[in-house]
């Protein structure tokens, strides 16, 4: 069977890099993430995305910084992950003029290396190349809000279910929640943007250890599928919540 190379792991990677350095700094991604959804979605053969992130210690919310970036398939993506071996260089990419670094480790991935907090209108531009054809597309939308982070979890308990409340998140076609240890290793799971909650069974988060610096990663992400000259590309643009006083017990 083909392991599976998930993008979010490299999103994590960057956070945890620019989270414990208040820099901006490169980071190759770390181990993937262990995913799972209950949403199905339309064959894509990319995904680029751009994430308003804020960080909430102790009850308050401080704004973070951007998080943007894409990858392409030259097969049939599963959810926001590819196969490994699959990965397709698509020439240049930028949003809103900033062009993206292109990294090769492991797959082919574009991140804006500025970390710039884009406000919509995004206006998409990708060069094209090994089957994936040029884009240049705006995606005027509203992001989701999330108004219920007082309820997120202080606690998560290995060796049982633990469920994260999702009250108070509009405006979302898709969620994303991930519960990560301060060695980087999580596990994600994706919801349908109705979700009011999502539950984290003992056998979910065995690959996690103790720590007292764990992390809650809360994505509610707009999304949009796009044909370009045959090709579906996958287009978000997301409001990312980052709890980051977990205790992993």
């Amino acid at each position: 069977m083909k392991k599976r190379f998930i993008h979010i792991s490299f999103l994590f990677a960057v956070l945890f890099a620019l989270f414990s350095s208040c820099k901006k700094k490169e980071t190759a991604p770390e181990t993937p993430t262990t995913t799972s959804t209950t949403t199905t979605e339309p064959t894509h053969h990319g995904m680029i995305y751009s994430n308003q992130i804020v960080m909430l210690t102790s009850g308050t919310l401080t704004p973070f910084n951007g998080l943007s970036g894409g990858l392409f398939s030259t097969t049939n993506m599963i959810g926001d992950g590819i196969i490994s071996g699959t990965s397709a260089d698509a020439g240049a990419v930028s949003l809103n003029s900033t062009t993206f670094k292109k990294s090769t480790v492991g797959s082919i991935y574009y991140t804006d290396s500025t970390n710039t907090d884009f406000s919509p209108t995004y206006n998409w531009q990708v060069a094209g190349g090994s089957g994936i054809p040029a884009i240049n597309y705006t995606y005027s939308v509203t992001l989701p809000a999330f108004t219920g982070y007082a309820s997120l979890s202080n606690t998560i308990n290995l060796g049982q279910s633990n469920t994260i409340s999702l009250n108070g998140i509009t405006g979302a076609d898709e969620i994303q929640v991930s519960i990560s240890a301060s060695t980087n290793t999580s596990y994600l799971k994706t919801v349908d943007g109705s979700a009011t909650s999502v539950t984290f069974n003992a056998s979910d988060l065995n690959t996690l250890s103790t720590s007292t610096l764990g992390y809650l990663y809360v994505t509610c992400s707009k999304v949009s599928y796009q044909t370009f000259s045959g090709k579906t590309i996958k287009i978000k643009a997301g409001y990312q919540l980052l709890k980051s006083d977990i205790v992993i017990q």
